[in-house]
């Protein structure tokens, strides 16, 4: 989804999962300029705490899609200010502009209208996760293809069918070995073991553990953060489904398109972090949650959307569903629970304002949340609270609440 432009998380960057207009599938987080978090002076760390997940790195497989599209004129992908990585990748990649696999990433980069093949944003990443580099040559298993294929139809989302993706990976695999791509990275090894140093030290202001605790579970290795340094516009989240029912999660985090040291580097700010922590909510807690529990939401959910998309869709530009609508509810009050924790007044003020991008009952999940923390005796894990917060859901969602609803926006 591209850009979850919403106060200040429109940090980030979609779900979902974008381009140089910020909002879309398999989020997709920018920064609006006029609001950057600070980390307060009274949280500091002496050093970076322990991560529940592996440390964020430059992954080959996601510069590699990235610099394709790139290539292949997909705006999201441009270097604009990073001028010397750009001119690296004319220089390196100039005989194999019409290499077929950049003539396909033209054509699935087209698709706008409903119902067209559109790759670009999250399901750009996405692929180059589905994918394994071994032995170097650039594999993607039929089952991974299957999945991806599964994963957007699920999303009602014209993406990667199996068949594109077979023909897309034999044609990327090509390009990698005869443009000479390993070695292309491995010339810039410098330059993302700085991007990784100045991202991991900005871990000194936040607490992501926090979250391990609050949810009490921890995703593991099924989280994966990868830094982009292709683009500059903001980051992405997507997930892959397994066979055996499970789902690995991956964050994107991309380089700020403002912010450049004095060798014209761009940096990554507070809000980058902000990105990373809302992907960890939305894809390794939320979704989980909401998938086991949504039988209990789902009627009081599907009566609510139809009267709230319209405004959420404002803010979380998105294919939205009752079920994605519940995990941005969750993912939202948590960070304000660890935001009231920890001192960041501006994002907590900036979330307490959710409500009036359509999330209407967002104060009641905030009342909810303080439930569990306080009785975590009787909650010992979300999943647990789970069944509580389904029944405040439903006791919200009445048809007089309705109601009220309609007739508010009969007067707008």
């Amino acid at each position: 989804m591209r850009t979850l432009f919403l106060f200040l998380l429109a940090v980030v960057g979609m779900v979902a999962v974008g381009q140089c207009d910020p909002c879309e599938r398999n989020l997709t987080i920018a920064a609006p300029s006029e609001f950057t978090i600070a980390a307060p002076s009274e949280f500091t760390i002496a050093a970076p705490p322990e991560l529940p997940f592996a440390k964020p790195t430059v992954d080959e497989r996601v510069e590699l899609l990235a610099i394709v599209f790139r290539l292949a004129g997909a705006k999201e992908f441009a270097c604009k200010r990073f001028t010397k990585y750009d001119d690296a990748i004319n220089a390196h990649f100039a005989e194999f502009k019409d290499h077929e696999v950049i003539q396909l990433a033209k054509e699935l980069n087209k698709g706008t209208g409903l119902g067209e093949i559109n790759i670009s944003n999250d399901r750009v990443p996405a692929f180059a996760v589905a994918c394994k580099i071994t032995d170097g040559r650039v594999i993607l298993t039929e089952e991974n293809a299957i999945a991806l294929e599964k994963y957007y139809r699920d999303l009602s989302w014209p993406c990667w069918p199996k068949a594109t993706s077979l023909k897309f990976a034999q044609l990327l695999d090509d390009f990698y070995v005869k443009s000479r791509f390993h070695e292309f990275f491995v010339s810039q090894k410098d330059l993302y073991d700085r991007f990784e140093e100045r991202f991991f030290d900005l871990y000194r202001f936040f607490n992501i553990g926090w979250f391990d605790t609050f949810y009490g579970t921890s995703p593991g290795e099924r989280f994966q953060v990868y830094l982009l340094v292709t683009g500059e516009d903001g980051g992405y989240g997507t997930m892959l489904p397994r066979n055996d029912g499970t789902k690995d999660y991956c964050a994107i985090i991309g380089v700020h398109p403002t912010y450049v040291n004095d060798d014209g580097e761009p940096l990554y700010t507070e809000n980058s972090v902000w990105s990373l922590m809302l992907f960890y909510n939305l894809f390794a807690f939320a979704d989980p949650l909401v998938e086991k529990y949504y039988p209990l939401f789902k009627k009081a959910s599907e009566r609510l959307l139809p009267h709230t998309a319209e405004r959420i869709q404002q803010s979380v530009n998105d294919v939205l569903t009752p079920k994605r609508v519940l995990q941005y509810y969750l993912t939202y009050a948590t960070l304000a629970e660890y935001s009231k924790v920890h001192g960041h007044d501006d994002a907590l003020a900036n979330l307490t304002e959710i409500e009036k991008g359509g999330f209407v009952w967002f104060d009641k999940m905030r009342e909810a949340v303080k439930r569990y923390t306080n009785d975590r005796d009787s909650y010992p894990t979300f999943d647990a609270f789970m069944p509580h917060l389904a029944e405040v859901q439903n006791a919200v969602v009445t048809d007089e609440f309705l109601r009220n609803l309609r007739r508010a926006k009969a007067k707008q």
